[in-house]
């Protein structure tokens, strides 16, 4: 499955269990972000560790606020 469509899937799914538009446009945004990560890593298996990473590379670099 390519990248858009893996967006749009995510999409309907959030359309589906009635999120607002704020929150799916937040959702998508994020899940774009890191699907990017892990292609320009060339990341084959998405493990604890590679999550870990990616979290501290949304803090620092793009500082992204979050509860992870």
């Amino acid at each position: 499955m390519n990248k858009s469509d893996l967006i749009s899937k995510y999409e309907s799914k959030l359309i589906l269990k009635n999120y607002s538009e704020r929150t799916i446009q937040v959702y998508l945004s994020s899940l774009g972000i890191f699907l990017h990560y892990i292609q320009r890593n060339k990341v084959r298996d998405v493990t604890s560790e590679i999550l870990q990473e990616f979290f501290k590379y949304a803090q620092k670099d793009l500082c992204m606020a979050c509860c992870w």
